[in-house]
């Protein structure tokens, strides 16, 4: 291999989150680009490290922007203190403020696997701790999935309202919601109050029970009043669990 000639610029990661990078036109950051990697790396006898000798002729010619666009460029960069320029007889002479920080390596945090290891053991840790206070903060509660909590009472009077597949298929769709988004645990305090509201209403398993005598169930014989209503709004047999016409 070999060396790469002319050097090389040192960019910070956090440059795709500055405001050039993601609000302003695409021609400035060109013109940005441009103008860090052609500033002197260390000083000569003219100038400084950071500095360049240029012409609005020599950017527009690599960068294909218009004077225009240099010209509004680089009164936003000196406004945001990002460079300074000083008229010479042939063109001008460009200082990068804060190069040498931005341009000296060993002022770049990094992470050795060591300390990756350990942030990574310290945030398992608090999640570990943090969902034991969860449970522990629900006394006599039961768990069921991962977060929905439910006493006892709770649990059997929403069996009895909706069915044990229909609780599940509840449990489980309010279960996937909370894991989505951890924040939304600390929102509900409630989680019998959210199956019998938004859960059931999203499942359409609120229907009330309608008052109607639909004689014997031909499959199991069983005398069907009081029936439940299914998700799709259909009357079933609670024994069998056949369908029956409205």
């Amino acid at each position: 291999m070999f060396p790469i000639e002319d050097g090389a610029t040192i960019w910070a990661r956090q440059t795709i989150q500055s405001d050039i990078f993601t609000n302003k036109p695409d021609k400035w950051f060109k013109i940005w680009f441009y103008l860090v990697n052609r500033m002197h790396f260390s000083d000569n006898e003219k100038l400084q490290r950071g500095q360049r000798f240029l012409k609005y002729e020599w950017i527009s010619e690599v960068t294909k922007a218009t004077k225009n666009q240099i010209d509004m460029f680089m009164r936003w960069a000196k406004k945001n203190q990002m460079l300074t320029t000083q008229k010479t007889t042939r063109g001008m002479v460009v200082t990068i403020l804060n190069y040498n920080y931005y341009q000296t390596l060993d002022n770049y945090k990094t992470e050795t696997e060591t300390d990756l290891k350990t942030k990574q053991k310290r945030n398992r840790n608090d999640t570990i701790l943090k969902n034991d206070k969860y449970v522990k903060n629900e006394k006599n509660k039961t768990l069921y999935g991962d977060f929905i909590l439910l006493t006892e009472e709770e649990y059997q009077k929403l069996l009895k309202d909706f069915g044990q597949s229909n609780l599940k298929m509840m449990i489980e769709k309010l279960d996937n919601y909370l894991g989505a988004d951890k924040k939304r645990i600390k929102k509900y305090t409630s989680h019998n109050h959210v199956l019998r509201g938004w859960v059931a209403e999203r499942l359409e398993l609120n229907k009330k029970t309608i008052q109607r005598d639909f004689g014997t169930c031909p499959k199991c014989a069983r005398s069907n009043i009081d029936l439940p209503v299914n998700i799709q709004g259909i009357h079933y047999c609670l024994d069998c669990g056949r369908t029956l016409k409205t």
